[in-house]
């Protein structure tokens, strides 16, 4: 028979049936005798265990053993690989992640999963010919900027000129940049070599596998092995992907295929070593890559035999763009029976940023997660090493709050969002990733452009996958969809036929723009089927004959637009006119990392398509002056179409949001929709509650414990400012967490009686631990904590607005800390009646 850890045994937990919980889902060992003893019960007395997971709900990386001020009270520790021969973003990466160093962390009742990251292998040791590299043979590369010997930024890429030039003048002429790892083509050999790394996944410490960042850049295609493999899958000789956009496409494809065999060649490995290990994904989201140049066929990796479980990995940026990629994870996914995790970062890779831009996006990042209250699997932070001791002492506190806070939500499956009107969505797809490099990079800030302004009205845009939308019962709930094929093509016709039939049983559909340098592309099936575009075949299928486009793209002039149709409100839109911004983008986005001091947005220019109105449609904007038709209405079948020949990039310029709201208004009406703006998102799970208020404040009523304040504050009535976030935890009596403790870290058993209130929670060590318990009308009479093992610790104690503020010294396998009542006469009564 296994037995409990001795190390283990002072915080596992007693089996209480909770309301709404199936046994079976959760199980809750006793709480060790000597522990209930330090939180002052008598024999046959039991404290409250809070239950755990059959399976991880939480997690974290790490790459080293056990080690007490990195013990995040998770449920289970990704343990990274592949990376330990360099000087990783995340710091020194320790031991490599082997068998005795996941039992390290499985003896102190964590599961252990071998996370290895796609860049393995020794840097030094990479063949230039495996190296990815862009034109004039600029190998594609982690570069470290230093100044001297300290390391001040990092980038990520090819270094070009404008990557040189970009930080210098962020950090001066005295710099040095330096590569210290390199992506590498994914070659056949390359796929043999990872044995070497995921090799430890034979050993049963470890309980499932994860594929991390498998990743082509679009800039890549010039190496030695780039051109082998073009050879072998093509049977013709490799062709420069920036010579036409047919090569761009066809390099694309192959790209495709590498990353996809790839993967399934490490599954297929790790399986022949452990036939039954979960196999896992982690990987940015498709607009992220697209935003900064790399392929990644998402949906093509999402069907690879085996797939389990996919970790979103989501950069801490505004609360839009951190909700519109959770958004694109959850639809990719849905109805698969995929597990997805969703990761949030409380310090980006680039040292170069701010605190207060990592706080503030932090929060950003949580809340968005938040909104999806369906999801119970998070990873709350990564590289505790790079955090703890490194970040402020009340940083490590709001983390380690957040981190018990997301540890209990699958307790509450039952979570409820409020924002505005549900309905409307828009799409992704691998194509994405496809037109992101030359000759002709399209502009992807059309797909910010296409949602981010409904967001930021509070509206829930959700994000689907073009690949899936033939599938059956995909589309449903979606009323109107808001799309263009500008910056993603549909690969196949039964994507244009299932937006075809969705259309004609109701839905809406506004497509944007029209002009594309890669709707040229000679091997399409649009150009198979003899349509110039993928729009002119889609309006084909709903049998709306619309012509030939005329096609505004004049560099220098400068067209307005005006709504016609004064119900939806459309304000003039100044177009400045010529090629799509996407060869600027290209250039100046010269690194993966975030930048706080971007340069100004520079005027960009766009094409206006004017595609004739079919016969019956109802001109919705024109151009003023010369009146001809930009936008119009058109019915099919029992839905309608409204196309608006402005770049999607364009609704960035002054009166482009209220173009895109005054039509999705109109669009979600004509479904049977009532559009609804809201001044924030809110989602309510069991005792949480967390907001995200855009132009507006909004007052929570109720009494409330602040989990984002340093000191857990109990408040009534809050108001949160405009374009902040807040997360709170119910303190009215009849909350589901009546009676607990609330606590910054990992609540792991409690005791609430009239003269004691006792509990043991966890954290890492060396950071500051603070709680706060509803005083319910009892005077203190002693305050004290320990550890599990009955060593003294210190502890401060302050009576605040009827609670007590309780702050100590964190210990990484629990803190037992007790408050002793000195009951005055009524107070039995009273808390009694709280309960």
């Amino acid at each position: 028979m296994k037995q409990t850890p001795p190390r283990l045994a002072p915080f596992l937990l007693c089996l209480i049936l909770l309301p709404g919980i199936a046994p079976a889902l959760w199980s809750a060992p006793p709480v060790a005798p000597e522990v209930e003893r330090l939180m002052g019960l008598a024999a046959g007395e039991h404290a409250v265990a809070r239950p755990r997971p059959d399976s991880p709900r939480t997690a974290f990386f790490l790459a080293e053993a056990y080690n007490p001020r990195f013990a995040v009270p998770a449920d289970a520790i990704q343990l990274y690989a592949g990376l330990e021969d360099i000087a990783p973003i995340a710091g020194p990466v320790g031991a490599r992640s082997s068998g005795a160093v996941a039992r390290s962390w499985v003896e102190r009742g964590y599961a252990a999963q071998l996370f290895l990251h796609s860049r393995y292998g020794a840097a030094d040791a990479t063949p230039p010919a495996l190296i990815q590299t862009g034109p004039a043979d600029a190998r594609i590369s982690v570069f470290g900027v230093y100044d001297g010997d300290k390391r001040v930024d990092i980038a990520v890429g090819a270094l070009t000129p404008e990557l040189r030039a970009e930080m210098t003048r962020r950090h001066g002429t005295g710099i040095e940049i330096r590569a210290f790892d390199h992506y590498t083509i994914p070659t056949v050999g390359r796929i043999e070599q990872a044995r070497a790394d995921y090799g430890p996944v034979e050993d049963p410490a470890f309980s499932a596998f994860c594929f991390d960042e498998p990743e082509i850049w679009a800039r890549a295609g010039y190496s030695a092995a780039f051109k082998a493999e073009w050879k072998a899958y093509y049977g013709s000789d490799w062709v420069a992907p920036d010579s036409s956009v047919d090569a761009r496409y066809r390099a694309e494809r192959l790209k495709t295929h590498l990353v996809r065999r790839w993967v399934e060649g490490l599954f297929d490995g790790v399986r022949r070593l452990r036939p039954d290990i979960p196999l896992m994904l982690a990987l940015h989201s498709q607009p992220s890559y697209a935003n900064i140049g790399v392929g990644a066929p998402h949906h093509a990796l999402f069907e690879v035999p085996g797939l389990r479980e996919v970790v979103a990995e989501v950069w801490n940026e505004s609360f839009a763009n951190c909700y519109l990629q959770y958004s694109s994870f959850r639809h990719l996914t849905r109805g698969t029976g995929k597990t997805l995790w969703l990761m949030m970062d409380p310090w980006g890779d680039s040292p170069a940023m701010s605190l207060d831009y990592y706080r503030k996006h932090y929060g950003d990042n949580v809340l968005a997660a938040l909104m999806f209250p369906t999801e119970e699997h998070y990873q709350p932070l990564i590289w505790p090493n790079r955090l703890y001791g490194k970040i402020p002492r009340d940083y490590e506190r709001l983390i380690n709050t957040v981190t018990g806070v997301l540890a209990d939500l699958w307790l509450y499956p039952d979570g409820r969002m409020e924002a505005g009107s549900p309905g409307i969505a828009t799409l992704t797809s691998d194509t994405m990733g496809m037109q992101r490099a030359e000759p002709s990079p399209s502009d992807l800030e059309g797909y910010l452009a296409l949602a981010q302004p409904l967001v930021e009205r509070g509206v829930p845009v959700e994000v689907l996958s073009l690949e899936r939308v033939a599938e059956p019962g995909y589309l449903d709930g979606t009323k109107c969809l808001v799309m263009s094929y500008d910056f993603l093509k549909p690969q196949d016709r039964m994507a244009n036929q299932a937006l075809v039939d969705w259309v004609k049983q109701g839905g809406s559909l506004i497509f944007f723009g029209g002009t594309d340098a890669y709707n040229a592309v000679q091997d399409s099936w649009w150009r198979r089927d003899g349509y110039a575009t993928p729009f002119e075949a889609l309006m084909s299928g709903l049998g709306l004959a619309v012509g030939e486009p005329q096609v505004l793209d004049k560099p220098g002039e400068v067209i307005e637009l005006e709504g016609t149709d004064a119900g939806l409100g459309l304000p003039a839109l100044t177009i400045r006119t010529g090629p799509t911004p996407g060869e600027a983008q290209y250039r100046l986005r010269v690194s993966s990392t975030q930048t706080e001091d971007a340069a100004a947005k520079q005027p960009s220019t766009y094409p206006v398509t004017l595609y004739p109105p079919p016969a019956g449609a109802t001109v919705l904007g024109q151009t003023r002056g010369t009146g001809q038709p930009v936008a119009w209405r058109a019915r099919a079948g029992r839905g309608q179409v409204i196309f608006a020949g402005v770049s999607p990039g364009g609704l960035q310029e002054p009166g482009g949001p209220a173009w895109l709201r005054g039509l999705a208004r109109e669009g979600l009406a004509a479904a049977g929709g009532d559009y609804r703006e809201s001044a924030r998102f809110l989602v309510r799970r069991g005792p949480f509650t967390g907001v995200h208020t855009e132009a507006e404040s909004f007052v929570l009523r109720g009494r409330y414990f602040d989990l984002l304040s340093p000191g857990l504050d109990l408040v009534e009535n809050p108001e949160i400012a405009p374009r902040s976030n807040a997360l709170y935890r119910d303190a009215e009596a009849a909350s589901p967490g009546a009676g607990m403790p609330c606590v910054s870290g990992r609540l792991r058993s409690y005791v609430e009686q009239p003269g004691r209130t006792a509990f043991v929670v966890q954290a890492p060590e060396g950071t500051d631990g603070a709680a706060r318990v509803l005083c319910r009308g009892r005077k203190v009479g002693g305050v004290s904590a320990f550890t599990t093992t009955g060593e003294p610790v210190a502890v401060q104690s302050a009576v605040e607005s009827g609670s007590l503020a309780l702050t100590y010294p964190n210990v990484a396998a629990g803190v037992v800390v007790r408050v002793d009542w000195a009951e005055s006469a009524g107070a039995q009564a009273s808390h009694e009646s709280d309960h």
